[in-house]
């Protein structure tokens, strides 16, 4: 293959011929990234390496960084450490790609991975270069697809191996079938599990999963008390010089450039200085991942009281904050496991203790269950299958009222606007606007799937979708349908959070910003507000068909199905007051009826947190 020697040429940026015996078709993921207007088959690639001497290297493994982007207990670098004090490496290459798949456009229209995102994933990736720093050696950035990288660093240089965190989606399983497919012979990938706080092979299932209870609360009695927790990989991180660098012609270890500026990623030119985007409640990184764990433990005992404040919606600290740490792998699940055990042992162990554990448990579910259902947590009828009767309303906009907060339902509204302008919103938010989606408006839930993708800083494909699906009462499980006005009542009763993101219903006192269309015109004239212009109606349940009659029938039928399961499957599916999706209101809201769907009008600017 005649792409060229990378590691001689000084660069940040430059252009690579794919080889004409290999067409883009059998290179998964090229389509995206190739240059518009090319005559050729030309890919733009951010190589950050230079002055790299394969004569000088040895036997070299790469330490491939995907959602691991730490050095604290990471099974890759242990790996990769024990093979050079074995002697069967020379040196370690630790790399990481900006994929442009992870940057383009979902086929319902949004920017796979939103400027929030992609900032903390950019803070996280410069903070692990930085750390390797620390330990002499550092972290090589590319911008390209991970098995065209990967396939130009093995063929040019003696590769031997290379390490990757396994994971458990189907497209993160395909990008690691492509890349064991165009690795030269002889270079091996290896994949190491270190997702989740259970490890796969100590779970009491088969190996492919397939007796894995598909309910959270079967699930945790399986393997709670009966699965340890493994302890915390030794020696983590390195010491200095524990992984060296390939060496270049002059003897000196390899030099990487500088990472990446946001608007240089892919999709990210429109995206303006990182300085410029909204702030956000946390920053990325293995540095800032350990501090905020140190935070909530140590410093301040806020998960002594976490059972309490877990379902609040307003401020930092009703909850631990950690999950787009560990979305990322910037921080570890045993680290928070174990951190979390010494608390017990020398602070306090009480109800909240364990449902920080308890949380973490059902992150393994989600895993764990993307794992076993592989691409049919993202298909239209989740686990159901096609045949129930099932259909969408088609009209697009009732997704945009929902995606801009303008439903007429406050909670749902002040949620939705939470996370367009901060990439985040709390569990209890994100359980009410996913069932309002599907259940109130009959919206195909994959919509709301794919835009949660883009906007979440915390995205995490398994957690992500397998939610949804299961929002959407398409896993067999029980159908929950929450009553958002009842919610708001319970969880926001003095309206705090309402008026932080709806500045329009500002001047609502408790007793009315939870159903603003009640209040009457004199009173609407008092507070200085026009409910049906300055805040929308919503929209009369007659108007909404799909949701009300036909998506109800539907839902029988679905019911009917999970009965015939449960009786094949044997056992109860009745959850436990522990499974965090039972804490909701099953009465259906029956909302405004009569009310006239009026113009919209444009949301004013939120307030800042």
């Amino acid at each position: 293959m005649q792409f060229g020697r990378i590691w001689a040429l000084n660069f940040s940026a430059t252009h690579i011929q794919l080889p004409k015996g290999k067409p883009t078709r059998e290179l998964p993921f090229l389509r995206r990234c190739q240059e518009p207007n090319s005559g050729s088959s030309n890919i733009r690639l951010m190589f950050s390496c230079k002055n790299i001497d394969a004569k000088r290297m040895g036997k070299v493994a790469i330490i491939w960084f995907r959602n691991d982007l730490r050095l604290h207990d990471n099974s890759l670098i242990s790996r990769a450490s024990n093979e050079i004090k074995k002697g069967y490496v020379d040196s370690v290459l630790p790399v990481f790609f900006f994929d442009p798949v992870s940057f383009s456009v979902s086929d319902f229209g949004n920017q796979r991975s939103g400027p929030l995102r992609t900032r903390f994933l950019l803070e996280s990736v410069r903070n692990l270069k930085e750390n390797f720093k620390r330990i002499e050696s550092d972290l090589f950035i590319f911008c390209c697809p991970p098995q065209v990288g990967l396939l130009e660093l093995a063929s040019q240089n003696s590769v031997a191996v290379v390490y990757a965190q396994a994971e458990v989606t189907h497209e993160e399983i395909k990008a690691e079938e492509s890349v064991r497919d165009a690795l030269p012979d002889g270079v091996r990938l290896e994949l190491e599990w270190g997702t989740t706080l259970l490890h796969r092979e100590d779970l009491p299932f088969a190996d492919g999963l397939e007796d894995m209870p598909d309910s959270f609360t079967q699930f945790r009695r399986a393997v709670e008390g009966s699965v340890p927790v493994r302890a915390e990989l030794e020696c983590q991180p390195p010491a200095p010089g524990g992984l060296p660098l390939p060496r270049g012609p002059d003897g000196l270890p390899a030099r990487a450039a500088p990472p990446p500026e946001l608007q240089s990623l892919p999709g990210m030119g429109g995206a303006g200085r990182e300085s410029d985007l909204p702030a956000t409640h946390c920053e990325g990184g293995e540095d800032a991942a350990l501090r905020r764990l140190q935070f909530y433990l140590w410093d301040t005992d806020y998960v002594a009281g976490y059972f309490d404040t877990r379902n609040g919606m307003l401020g930092r600290d009703f909850s631990t904050k950690l999950s787009a740490w560990l979305a990322a792998g910037c921080l570890s699940p045993r680290r928070v496991y174990w951190e979390l055990s010494r608390y017990e042992r020398e602070r306090a162990a009480n109800k909240s203790t364990y449902w920080v554990l308890f949380e973490l448990l059902t992150r393994d579910f989600y895993k764990f269950f993307a794992a076993k259902h592989g691409r049919r947590i993202f298909a239209e009828f989740g686990l159901m299958g096609p045949g129930l009767g099932i259909k969408w309303d088609p009209r697009p906009e009732l997704f945009e009222r929902w995606k801009e907060g303008r439903t007429g339902y406050p909670l749902v509204d002040a949620n939705m606007r939470e996370i367009a302008a901060t990439g985040y919103m709390s569990n209890r938010g994100r359980q009410n606007v996913a069932s309002f989606l599907v259940m109130e408006y009959g919206v195909d839930w994959r919509r709301g799937a794919d835009y949660f993708e883009h906007a979440l800083v915390d995205y995490d494909p398994a957690l992500n979708w397998g939610n949804w699906v299961a929002a959407a009462g398409l896993t067999g499980g029980r159908l929950n349908r929450f009553n958002v006005v009842k919610q708001s009542k319970e969880y926001d009763a003095g309206g705090d959070y309402l008026r932080t993101w709806l500045p329009e219903l500002s001047a609502c006192p408790a007793d009315c910003i939870h159903e603003p269309w009640l209040i009457p015109e004199e009173r609407q004239a008092e507070l200085g507000i026009r409910i049906g212009k300055d805040y929308p109606l919503p929209i009369p349940t007659d108007e909404l068909p799909f949701a009300r009659m036909k998506q109800m029938d539907a839902l029988k039928r679905l019911k009917s199905a999970q009965s015939q399961q449960k009786g094949k499957q044997g056992g109860s599916r009745k959850g436990s007051g522990a499974d965090r999706y039972q804490y909701h209101d099953r009465k259906c809201n029956k909302g405004p009826e009569g009310t006239k769907l009026a113009a919209d009008t444009k949301p004013c600017p939120p307030k800042p947190l």
